[in-house]
């Protein structure tokens, strides 16, 4: 079974809901290879998990570049915690459009995606 992909000019959001379904099972392809290994974060809440994943190509800019793109997505992320649901595997890759948002631009345009996509509490 295959994740969704939904994108905007700022951000594409890869995304697999894994409530009975295998880590393993989340494919997108050129992208899941490193995931297994470096996962930026898990939380486990029982048996449900959230974990995300920040993928930053080079392509992106030099690594300052990517390291600043990662700290900033990881900010954002770190503050919607309490909003997303639980039991979906995110993976987020900023384009290079990204470095243009200021960062609440760019909290409101993941906000926006992850609203799209269902990933975000209904509370």
């Amino acid at each position: 079974m295959k994740g969704k992909r939904i994108s905007n000019s700022a951000v594409t959001l890869f995304f697999k809901s894994v409530t009975n379904h295998s880590a393993k099972e989340l494919q997108i392809p050129n992208v899941t290879k490193g995931i297994a290994k470096k996962g930026t974060g898990t939380l486990n809440d029982g048996d449900e998990t959230l974990r995300i994943g920040i993928l930053v190509g080079k392509k992106y800019g030099t690594a300052v570049e990517r390291n600043i793109a990662k700290r900033r997505v990881r900010e954002i992320i770190r503050s919607l915690i309490p909003i997303l649901s639980k039991g979906n595997y995110i993976i987020i890759r900023p384009t290079i459009q990204f470095k243009q948002y200021a960062f609440d631009e760019a909290k409101r345009e993941i906000v926006k995606l992850l609203q799209k996509a269902g990933l975000v509490k209904n509370d």
